[in-house]
């Protein structure tokens, strides 16, 4: 992961422009630099700015059991302790009939 160095408030709130400038000046592996600044807004708790990040950078939406998890569902973390009431089997079970 990456170092984004800065404060945590200049991240929530300058996001979108540090997403435009990495994707204004692409340069080989753009894609990792835009999924480590998503990994950094998730752990602010910036769930929907890190899926922006994820979906800008082609990361798939995929299983929440998946380790390797970064989106299940857009807008929601989910992460322990994050939207327990969407872990669910009933949830589980409507994320299974998207695939």
């Amino acid at each position: 992961s990456m170092n984004w160095g800065g404060s945590a408030e200049d991240l929530r709130s300058h996001w979108r422009q540090h997403l435009a400038s990495i994707l204004t000046n692409r340069t080989s592996g753009w894609e990792l630099i835009v999924q480590s600044f998503g990994d950094r807004l998730e752990q602010l708790g910036e769930t929907k700015a890190a899926h922006f990040c994820f979906m800008v950078s082609n990361s798939s939406i995929s299983n929440p059991t998946d380790p390797l998890c970064r989106v299940a569902l857009l807008g929601c973390s989910h992460k322990p302790q994050s939207n327990l009431e969407l872990q669910t089997d009933e949830a589980l079970e409507a994320y299974e009939r998207t695939e």
